[in-house]
């Protein structure tokens, strides 16, 4: 009885500091996403490129699309999605969120770029590319019918 007592209190004291760890957690991804706000929105490159991960760093050209960020910004709060964290930030220009996804590297948080387009445009992208499909379906059977009536002779008067 007692060692089940030892037990469930260890799972309780265990879990209420992975809790309070993961809110801190939390609390630094979101931070991170801040900084990388604040220093688009100043034209600072090096402030920014800090808050990637590496691959993004290597492959950033040096320009920032500052758009939407000078005019204004929401950044929300972060939420646990497995191992990576994502946090909303709303502009005035922008009718949608743009969601940043953020993974562990070298002990610290930093944006993936390329999942963050992935998670904002998700199902966005999805829907162009049917759009595109239709409109080159459409497009091939265009082309095959001139071509057909291209191969009819003209009737005769």
């Amino acid at each position: 009885m007692r060692d089940k007592l030892h037990l469930r209190t260890g799972v309780l004291v265990g879990a209420t500091l992975l809790s309070a760890c993961t809110r801190t957690d939390l609390g630094e991804a979101r931070a991170v996403v801040e900084r990388f706000c604040i220093a688009v929105a100043a034209g600072d490159v090096a402030g920014a490129r800090a808050c990637l991960v590496a691959t993004d760093r290597a492959n950033q050209a040096g320009r920032l699309d500052q758009r939407g960020l000078r005019d204004g910004y929401e950044v929300g709060a972060a939420q646990a999605d497995g191992e990576c964290a994502r946090v909303e930030v709303r502009t005035k220009s922008t009718p949608a969120p743009v969601t940043f996804v953020l993974v562990r590297e070298d002990s610290a948080w930093r944006i993936d770029l390329r999942r963050s387009t992935e998670a904002t445009l998700g199902s966005k992208l999805e829907q162009v590319r049917k759009v595109l499909d239709q409109a080159g379906k459409q497009m091939v059977d265009r082309l095959e019918q001139s071509r057909r009536g291209a191969q009819t002779p003209p009737a005769p008067r």
